[in-house]
């Protein structure tokens, strides 16, 4: 007889006598059951009222459910990263038939450790987080004893599975491919205490510089968002460095804005690179110099390690770095010796007068 109370994989597994790990991997097909103790495990499955029914009438736990948890903050309007991101890892997710229950986390939610929606089913077999949830919460979410994999951030004392582009490199080599125009006053924009990712491009920029022997102004780091995210209010500084790297592409289309309304000619005046390739670098005029990450292959390698995850929980600790690579638009130009004294607005416009 069904019972009305919520059955979870660990009702089965106690029941049965076997573990929580073992009854996921029966009723999501995959191996290191007998045949069996499967058969065993989804006839008691279906005794105890754990399969539901969707609308077209196939049985849910014939998929594998992966919770995908996400902050509102990357997926605000103008976000095309985490959007792009998430629709490549949706499509490897269904080739695989994972099915991705999506859960955007709140601020709020983090700060109250509120558990997601997606974990409060049965059904779910790994969690995907994507974009940068914080340390506590990440801490929290591993005592569902869940597979868990973070996808574009880490942490260093948090031992979990992580995909992420190799941002210091692609940082270091945009940065190296301004140096190889001739620039030497190079400025960044970002904030390098809003994710992993943007510390460690901004960690990229720093050493292509000592590498080079340049010495770093502070004053060329602008902050163009605060500590939680919020877009600010940022000036160039007078005179400006000949180039900019950007930690992404948004904030390089902001950047480009704000030169152009000083009077600065890109890349004339002043060449910026950004970072993602993402639609701001295309839509901008002049189109942008951009770091790509390959975000197929962090999709591709999201759900491969999600699925050595469920077939063992003894999976070693992975960090899979995905290489980036320039692509070269219209916003930077090479400069000569006699321009590399830094730029005061030579045009002003009309709202300067």
């Amino acid at each position: 007889m069904k019972s009305s109370k919520k059955v979870t994989l660990q009702n089965i597994a106690d029941k049965i006598g076997v573990t929580k790990v073992t009854v996921s991997k029966a009723l999501s097909g995959k191996d290191g059951v007998s045949d069996e103790m499967r058969s065993k495990i989804r006839k008691l499955a279906v005794e105890m009222g754990y399969y539901t029914k969707n609308t077209s009438g196939r049985s849910q736990s014939s998929y594998t459910s992966l919770a995908l948890l996400v902050p509102e903050v990357f997926l605000e309007d103008d976000e095309f990263f985490y959007t792009r991101l998430f629709k490549n890892i949706y499509e490897q997710a269904a080739a695989n038939d994972f099915m991705l229950m999506l859960n955007v986390v709140h601020k709020s939610e983090e700060s109250s450790y509120t558990i997601p929606p997606a974990l409060s089913t049965s059904n779910c077999h790994g969690i995907i987080l994507l974009g940068q949830l914080s340390e506590p919460y990440v801490e929290f979410l591993k005592t569902f004893d869940l597979p868990i994999v973070m996808v574009d951030f880490y942490y260093p004392n948090v031992n979990l599975n992580c995909i992420i582009t190799d941002n210091l490199y692609g940082m270091y080599e945009a940065t190296n491919y301004l140096i190889s125009l001739g620039h030497t006053e190079i400025g960044f924009v970002g904030n390098f205490n809003l994710t992993s990712s943007i510390q460690d491009r901004y960690l990229g920029y720093c050493k292509a510089l000592l590498d080079n022997h340049i010495e770093m102004n502070p004053g060329y780091h602008l902050l163009e968002r605060d500590n939680n995210g919020k877009w600010l209010d940022f000036d160039i500084p007078s005179p400006s460095p000949t180039a900019f790297v950007c930690n992404n592409d948004r904030t390089a289309h902001r950047l480009l804005s704000r030169l152009t309304a000083k009077g600065y000619r890109v890349p004339d005046d002043v060449s910026v690179i950004g970072f993602d390739d993402i639609l701001h670098s295309a839509i901008t005029m002049p189109q942008i110099t951009t770091v790509r990450v390959d975000q197929i292959s962090m999709a591709a390698n999201t759900i491969s390690t999600m699925k050595k995850l469920l077939n063992s929980f003894e999976v070693q600790e992975l960090r899979i770095v995905i290489p980036t690579a320039i692509i070269e638009r219209d916003s930077c130009k090479r400069i000569h010796d006699a321009e590399r004294t830094s730029p005061e607005p030579p045009h002003k416009n009309l709202s300067d007068l």
